[in-house]
């Protein structure tokens, strides 16, 4: 589903799950930084904790929550994690909502449709915040 997302909005990437025990977390993650195309991560439970220790740099609000949701590479080649998926979702009836709302027709705010803005809201992030590291 997200990989279509992106690939509508013409964004060359997929996205592809991973699962892996937590004692093999560390050694994924290695693995992971070892390859070049990979400019990202989302991450789930049960990994959003131990995450937050394999990241060479967290933000601030994920270093206060010590959980990530997302890692990404930087231009220098180091891993930074954030948590921003409640601050969508606290904002989401307040901002975004209304637009999103406004220009996909009125929708009623059951668990699908949530998850579907949340997850349209966090790929304009995403894709946002990727194209400005270019």
């Amino acid at each position: 589903m997200v990989s279509e997302v992106l690939q509508q909005r013409s964004f060359n990437t997929v996205c592809i799950p991973a699962h892996v025990a937590p004692a093999q977390l560390a050694a994924l993650f290695a693995g992971i930084k070892t390859q070049q195309n990979v400019d990202g991560i989302m991450v789930t439970v049960p990994h959003k904790i131990s995450f937050t220790d394999l990241c060479d740099s967290v933000s601030e609000h994920a270093q206060f929550l010590h959980t990530v949701n997302v890692v990404r590479r930087n231009t220098n080649g180091t891993w930074q994690g954030d948590m921003f998926v409640g601050d969508i979702v606290a904002h989401l009836p307040l901002t975004a909502w209304i637009e999103t709302a406004r220009q996909r027709g009125c929708r009623t705010s059951t668990g699908l449709d949530m998850f579907a803005s949340v997850r349209d809201l966090m790929t304009d992030f995403l894709l946002k915040n990727h194209q400005s590291q270019k």
